[in-house]
């Protein structure tokens, strides 16, 4: 092999070399891209299930408002309807519907809400758990990417380093031929080995351009790995905040929700306390055992008297009074200054005996006051068919909200009861309420009265699922419940014991914080 022959062979090896190195792709390489643009639709996904998450919840919020809104409306229709003189039985019933329909309505709403939180928790960590799949999918994409980049640099680095041996060495045997070339070398092909080297020489330096390139795509690629981490990272802060902010709204809900409990609790538990207090004022117990002075005097040894609770809802006051009647007549009470009748004797003598309730009308109080007295004309108690001639009982609620219970009749001297010990069966009827809202309810009261075990043992019929015991202990002529029960009541006897009359308050179950006043005659023995 000449000198011509081994230059050109090291000229084309150092070429081979150059192309390798300037041919070199990075085809095989991970591409950050793809990960990032997935990264960013898991993320745009988990910012999406948490936007839903919150709409589901206002949606619920804003359903929650509105049932109470129809509650509301619900509850101003029925007290509209019953303050009407003119509504029918058939628009009373259409009315409580409507307000039993809301109450269902707002109870749905609520469990709405409740299922909304409940899924808005679940979807955000849902939205959690796809942003840290995201974040784990992109640092492996990143460790990816930098070995592969490593390793593409690493290579063009070795190629670029044959290459520039190689040139070397050409260089080498170019001065090696130049130095042992006789004096008659052909000119030509001098220049065109030097011509050959200089193209070698551009092909080395676009294998460094490359590399270089190469490593400032790199850098690009770093920055923009960086940009992407940035950015997510910054989408889990704003999660990991709407997430913390999500359950901070929910605990000041609950918080707010148990405040307002406790607080109703409170308010519910001093009113009890209240009108337990007052309660125990009114009936007062005669314990006397001497007969009258003048024992013909019917009129002087029943004297008429009126107990009266005063229950003001919006100051959350309870008042008591017994006022003597100024007539020997059931036929009217007075009520801060206001005369109110009741069931005249015309109503006990006609053919009326089942007359159960009258509802207040604006001949019988204000206009904006309104109520019930209840009582029965008189009837034979050997037919079983109670008899109320001795007593009415009733609730009047005045223009400024305030119901005033009252039971009002003939009380008998504890000598008259003192001496019994048979027991009776009584039959009657209640009228019971909340916040200045009463139901008569017809027949609701039953029961016994045992006057030698000195026990009263009726039952109050609420609704057709739901009764109470209304238990007390007879003391002289009155009678009362024992602390702590269900239903704590207060009364007394009427008449001789012909009637039995009392006011009540429900302290457990569906009723918890209705107040009440019943009346029931007596209506058989009982034989034991």
């Amino acid at each position: 092999m000449n000198n011509r022959t081994l230059f050109n062979t090291t000229l084309t090896l150092i070429c081979s070399v150059v192309l390798v190195a300037c041919g070199s792709s990075s085809s095989g390489m991970p591409t950050i891209e793809n990960t990032a643009s997935k990264n960013k639709s898991e993320l745009e996904i988990a910012q999406q299930l948490a936007n839903q998450a919150k709409d589901k919840q206002t949606q619920a919020e804003n359903r929650l408002k509105e049932a109470e809104q129809k509650l509301q409306t619900a509850q101003n229709d029925l007290q509209k309807a019953r303050q009407s003189q003119t509504a029918t039985a058939d628009e009373l019933k259409q009315a409580q519907n409507d307000l039993d329909k809301a109450r269902k309505d707002l109870l749905t709403a609520q469990n709405d809400l409740k299922n909304a939180q409940s899924n808005a928790q679940k979807e955000l960590q849902a939205a959690q758990d796809k942003l840290n799949a995201a974040q784990k999918a992109q640092d492996d994409a990143v460790a990816q990417a930098k070995l592969a980049k490593d390793q593409e640099i690493q290579q063009k680095q070795s190629e670029l380093e044959k290459a520039q041996q190689a040139l070397q060495n050409a260089k080498d045997e170019l001065d090696k031929i130049q130095k042992n070339q006789s004096a008659n070398t052909d000119a030509q092909d001098l220049q065109k080995a030097k011509n050959d080297l200089k193209a070698a020489q551009t092909k080395l330096d676009e294998a460094q351009n490359q590399l270089n390139e190469a490593k400032n795509k790199q850098t690009e690629t770093s920055t923009e790995l960086a940009q992407t981490k940035q950015a997510l990272d910054k989408a889990k802060q704003e999660l990991e905040a709407a997430k913390t902010k999500h359950q901070q709204e929910l605990a000041n809900a609950k918080q707010q929700a148990v405040d307002e409990y406790k607080k109703e609790l409170d308010k519910e538990a001093t009113r009890q306390k209240d009108i337990k207090t007052e309660l125990d004022k009114l009936f007062v117990i005669d314990n006397s055992n001497e007969l009258p002075t003048k024992q013909d005097d019917d009129d002087y040894r029943n004297p008429i008297n009126t107990n009266i609770l005063s229950i003001d809802h919006a100051k959350g006051k309870v008042t008591s009074t017994i006022n003597p009647s100024a007539v020997p007549e059931l036929y009217a009470i007075k009520i801060n200054d206001t005369s109110i009748p009741l069931l005249k004797k015309e109503f006990e003598e006609d053919e009326r005996q089942n007359l159960a309730f009258k509802k207040f009308d604006e001949q019988d109080i204000p206009k904006n006051a309104k109520g019930w007295v209840g009582s029965m004309g008189v009837a034979d108690a050997d037919k079983g068919t109670p008899v109320f001639n001795k007593m009415r009982f009733g609730v009047y609620v005045d223009e400024n909200n305030v119901s005033h219970l009252f039971v009002h009749g003939r009380t008998p001297f504890a000598y008259s009861i003192s001496r019994k010990d048979e027991t009776y069966a009584y039959q009657g009827h209640a009228i019971i309420g909340k916040n200045g809202e009463y139901t008569p309810l017809e027949n609701a009261i039953s029961g016994e009265v045992d006057f030698k075990n000195k026990q009263v043992n009726l039952n109050l019929q609420a609704d057709k699922e739901t009764s109470y015991k209304l238990n007390g202990k007879i003391n002289g002529n009155a009678f009362a419940s024992e602390e702590g029960a269900d239903v704590y009541t207060k009364g007394g006897f009427y008449g001789s014991i012909n009637n039995i009359g009392g006011m009540l308050q429900i302290n457990k179950g569906k009723y918890a914080g209705y107040d009440g006043v019943y009346g029931a005659g007596q209506v058989k023995e009982i034989t034991k």
